[in-house]
């Protein structure tokens, strides 16, 4: 999971706007578009994030990272 652009879709689907975001974690406008092209990011900031758009991003990950292990083991079985 690109990270980033989850977080950005998420925030297009509640019909929020990275001005919102950059004002709610607070961070400047910029940084935010920074964040939408992160693969990877910090869990301090994704905990922020997750808590001011009232969005799981933990459960996101969770739920990749349980496909990833579910494939590993089936490559392993072959």
């Amino acid at each position: 999971m690109h990270i980033g652009q989850h977080i950005e879709g998420i925030l297009k689907q509640q019909g929020r706007t990275a001005r919102w975001l950059s004002l709610s974690i607070p961070t400047e406008r910029s940084n935010v578009y920074n964040i939408f092209h992160r693969e990877s990011i910090d869990t301090k900031l994704l905990m922020r994030i997750s808590v001011v758009m009232e969005h799981d991003f933990f459960a996101d990950l969770c739920e990749e990272y349980k496909v990833e292990l579910e494939n590993e083991k089936a490559a392993k079985e072959e």
